[in-house]
């Protein structure tokens, strides 16, 4: 597994008598783009959350470029999850400006303010943001928030990065904005997995989907390469 950056290892997640997830192994590669799609309920969210180590494992092992990353017990290695970055479907917002919000991930990084400030003008126009970076958070619309909140992730260049329903509550020009630049903008060395329920999305987002039902995933198989085409 030389070129895997991620791998779940019998992982399973259980709330109560209820399992949530059952994949016995999965691995992706650096820089793959990968699409989780399924039903609502189908474990898309439970997932990413759980190769992210953001929630408790019932069983197995995920691990990072060859070394354990999480079992058990959330949180994952602060080490490792300082390479990720997470976009929730309902992502929550600093009580601050929206400049500040975006710069926090990056000082807790230890980048310093004039370069943090360079790269959180530059996402924020490409994201069509550029005229609320002194707007309090706490007043953007939801479509806004998602925008915020993606911007917030893609700033820090993570090695890995996880979207679910990226495009939720955006309008078809915010959407087509998105896609296009998880398309083109995005570094060939990020890894990205994304959750969606809509499958034209995953495939014109994905190089593999993995399509998903009750917890359990049904198919890994690679995508052709596909035409861009965002309001399909």
């Amino acid at each position: 597994m030389i070129d895997a950056l991620l791998h779940l290892d019998g992982v399973s997640v259980t709330h109560g008598t209820c399992r949530l997830l059952d994949v016995p192994s999965l691995t992706i590669d650096a820089g793959q783009r990968v699409g989780v799609t399924g039903p609502i309920g189908a474990g898309k969210t439970t997932l990413l959350r759980a190769a992210a180590g953001l929630v408790d494992l019932s069983s197995g092992v995920v691990t990072m470029s060859g070394r354990h990353f999480h079992s058990g017990r959330a949180p994952g290695a602060l080490e490792m999850r300082r390479r990720m970055a997470f976009v929730q479907q309902e992502p929550c917002l600093f009580a601050t400006s929206v400049e500040e919000n975006i710069l926090a991930g990056l000082s807790y990084r230890g980048v310093k303010n004039a370069e943090g400030r360079k790269r959180c003008a530059a996402w924020l126009d490409r994201l069509g943001l550029g005229g609320l970076a002194r707007r309090d958070a706490a007043h953007l619309s939801g479509g806004e928030r998602r925008l915020v909140a993606l911007a917030r992730a893609l700033v820090l260049e993570p090695v890995l990065l996880f979207l679910d329903e990226p495009t939720a509550h955006l309008d078809q020009a915010a959407a087509a904005r998105v896609e296009s630049l998880l398309r083109e903008a995005l570094p060939g060395s990020t890894t990205l997995v994304l959750a969606t329920h809509d499958m034209a999305q995953a495939e014109r987002l994905s190089s593999r989907v993995l399509q998903m039902e009750s917890g359990k995933i049904h198919n890994a198989a690679p995508l052709p390469a596909a035409p861009y085409h965002p309001h399909n």
